[in-house]
């Protein structure tokens, strides 16, 4: 399950339908990931990060391509902006 992606949506105060709408996938797409039922390939990965303002790693920490790892409060940080 993908809290991290949940968390920086309520932050965010975007719907999973806002998002899903700004990536250009299905609502279902989005709510499949946050619940771990669908893969997210990097370049959906690389989208969603940049529209919601957040280092990828925060986003999907199990990734092992994320080059760079963010921490909790870099999340945290990136929210309140």
């Amino acid at each position: 399950m993908l809290e991290s992606l949940k968390l920086t949506l309520f932050r965010k105060r975007m719907t999973q339908a806002e998002l899903a709408r700004r990536v250009g996938v299905s609502d279902t797409h989005i709510s499949r990931l946050i619940l771990g039922q669908a893969r997210c390939r990097a370049a959906l990965r690389r989208r969603i990060a940049e529209i919601l303002g957040v280092p990828e790693g925060v986003l999907f920490p199990g990734r092992r391509r994320n080059r760079r790892r963010a921490t909790l409060d870099q999340c945290e940080d990136a929210a309140d902006k």
